[in-house]
């Protein structure tokens, strides 16, 4: 995976962390959350390892 593609997935985990602080719905709060773990996998581990993670 190129350098920027991680930057962008760890950008986003970023901004889905943001939007769980900010929401005052818990289902919300735990998607946002749950997205911030699919991309900080994704940045570090590549595609596969945050499909399998995703799906815990």
């Amino acid at each position: 995976m190129r350098q920027a593609d991680r930057i962008y997935y760890l950008k986003r985990a970023e901004q889905e962390c943001e939007l769980a602080q900010s929401t005052h719905s818990p289902a919300a709060e735990r998607a946002h959350r749950e997205m911030a773990r699919y991309y900080t996998a994704r940045a570090l581990h590549g595609e596969r390892e945050a499909m399998t993670s995703s799906q815990d």
